[in-house]
């Protein structure tokens, strides 16, 4: 009897342990989408990150370049000394003002 009785113990514990695994997957996966979200939506909320998440895009292109960033998307972002270099472009602005309006991304027009 006691054989019969550890038969069915050990049958149990195998889906138990499929279903550990696949709850440990589930949570790495999802921290592993949820950690990066959440740092940008953290550095959204700064001036500081806006600016250097406005700024780290800009420092691995060649064509174009600016001085210095002050501000914040909320206020309005300004760009100092803003450079563009192509082949047959050539722009150069002194001081440029870059602000966004989220109602007009939910209307879906232009201002």
């Amino acid at each position: 009897m006691s054989e019969q009785e550890t038969q069915p113990d050990n049958q149990t514990t195998q889906p138990v342990k499929k279903k550990k695994t696949c709850r440990k997957i589930l949570c790495v996966g999802s921290a592993v989408i949820f950690v990066p979200v959440l740092g940008f939506v953290t550095a959204l909320s700064f001036d500081s990150g806006q600016r250097a998440l406005f700024n780290s895009p800009i420092k691995c292109s060649d064509s174009l370049s600016i001085e210095q960033v002050s501000g914040g998307l909320q206020d309005g972002l300004v760009l100092e000394n803003l450079r563009f270099q192509t082949t047959g472009v050539d722009v150069a602005l002194p001081k440029t003002r870059l602000q966004l309006n989220w109602r007009v991304y939910y209307r879906r027009y232009y201002c």
